[in-house]
């Protein structure tokens, strides 16, 4: 029961836009290409649909704690299975149920595919297999992996300071599919980073941070605008560019521009120009969309957050942007979290989740300044303490060797008047902080906070 390389290809394992998940209710569930769910959303984790299952985990039933010891299987009707692993000498575990046979793919992806055999990457190592998926080869560990060859298009390994491409010749050498070739051509010194190559091209970044598309001679095929902050594979014709956004910092070598801080990102086609406007906000984690099989994944701005969909190739959503998280499509389905997009209070209150993520969004979706208290314990719970002579309340957001991390808040006539966030260090007896908060000024995604609140600080209000 092996597939061709062209199904095996299908079957790649798709790659999660978000975290795994946490010990918070999450729920996933299935959806289709029409946007149609047809897997209702009930599972604690969930993974790429293949050959016609998908392996997910599921909560205790007493608790909101996962499952890790137990993962089952579900085909497309949402029937589970509780499957026993039997491992065969190939690139799958099979799994069986009821007499029921069960193939999951053990790699993570085809590095490359030449003549009768594919290298494939598994967690650890990387794998030679044939067109049925039957292992050729190890490569080797002392085979360090290099990328691929601008020039040829053709992975390539180091061992021993001779160089191996993976060109597809099955006669037996070191590793059967690898020969030695000569250095591989390296990348123009003015470029700082190369993506991939994808249909002729691969995006490029200059040292200065200016972005084009080059061909494997290092030739630039396409300009890209001076605001220009990132730049995708092609895929079906298009690439995803992003525009705008801010710098990480203000100064040293990380003041370059980001995707992820306020950049908006469309496609282009392979003569430059713009066919889907860039009117998708970034997502505030690194975030990746190229089409396959006529969808992208595309995003809209939704409670200070990022919520998911999935557009055609005019642009309009065809998998409506409303959830938290949604996988890439695999065997016709998507997995997706169907949990709240924006600030989760489920999240703060089980301190499961980064609460410096969580303040952040919570920042950038409600006016705290003049909030009434009671909404601010309804939100935020009651404080976790309270500062000592001060009185203001304060809530952690992350420990730290040299001192937590906390969100200290002020009120006035029962309504929030100010907040600070930084160290606990910052509040020494009897001499609070000065930069106190006194607007509704709203965090980027990726903003650091701590300097979020010294950029717009205020005076702090009288008691």
């Amino acid at each position: 029961m092996h597939l061709s390389s062209s199904k095996l290809a299908a079957s790649l394992i798709a790659i999660f836009i978000c975290a795994p998940a946490s010990t918070g209710k999450e729920l996933w569930g299935y959806l289709d290409q029409k946007g149609k769910v047809v897997i209702k959303p009930q599972f604690a984790d969930a993974r790429p649909f293949m050959h016609g299952f998908a392996k997910v985990w599921n909560y205790y039933d007493e608790t909101n704690k996962t499952d890790w010891s137990h993962c089952v299987f579900v085909d497309k009707s949402g029937r589970q299975y509780n499957s026993a692993v039997k491992v065969g000498e190939d690139a799958y575990e099979h799994y069986t149920d009821d007499g029921r046979q069960i193939l999951q793919d053990t790699f993570t992806a085809i590095l490359s595919s030449r003549g009768r055999l594919m290298l494939l990457k598994r967690q650890y190592d990387l794998t030679v297999a044939d067109a049925s998926g039957h292992i050729v080869a190890q490569v080797p560990p002392e085979w360090i992996p290099q990328g691929l060859n601008p020039k040829t298009g053709n992975f390539w390994c180091r061992f021993n300071k001779t160089d191996y491409e993976f060109t597809g010749p099955i006669k037996q050498g070191l590793v059967p599919g690898f020969e030695a070739a000569g250095t591989p051509k390296k990348l123009p010194p003015s470029y700082d980073y190369v993506e991939e190559f994808s249909e002729g091209l691969a995006a490029a970044m200059t040292k200065d941070g200016h972005w084009a598309y080059i061909d494997s001679d290092g030739k630039v095929q396409i300009e890209l605008p001076k605001d220009c902050s990132n730049a995708q594979r092609f895929s079906e014709g298009l690439a995803a560019v992003s525009i705008g956004g801010k710098p990480w910092s203000t100064s040293g070598p990380h003041a370059r521009t980001s995707a992820y801080n306020g950049a908006k990102f469309g496609f282009i086609n392979k003569s430059g120009k713009f066919v889907i406007p860039p009117k998708f906000p970034c997502p505030y984690k690194a975030w990746s969309s190229q089409f396959k099989n006529g969808l992208a994944l595309a995003t809209r701005e939704k409670n200070g957050d990022t919520a998911y969909g999935y557009i055609g190739r005019k642009g309009a959503f065809v998998v409506k942007p409303i959830y938290r998280a949604v996988a890439a499509f695999n065997d016709g389905l998507a997995a997706f979290d169907s949990g709240p997009v924006g600030f989760d209070k489920d999240r703060w209150t089980q301190g499961s989740y980064s609460r410096v993520y969580l303040i952040s969004t919570f920042l950038r979706e409600f006016d705290f300044i003049g909030m009434p208290r009671p909404q601010v314990f309804e939100l935020l719970g009651k404080p976790d303490g309270i500062i000592p002579i001060t009185s203001y309340d304060y809530y952690s957001l992350e420990g730290g060797c040299l001192g937590a991390t906390q969100c200290t808040v002020q009120y006035k006539n029962d309504r929030v008047s100010a907040y600070h966030i930084g160290s606990s260090w910052d509040f020494t007896p009897g001499r609070p902080p000065v930069s106190w908060m006194t607007s509704n000024a709203k965090p980027e995604f990726e903003e650091d906070l701590t300097a979020f609140c010294a950029a717009h600080a205020g005076e702090s209000p009288a008691q």
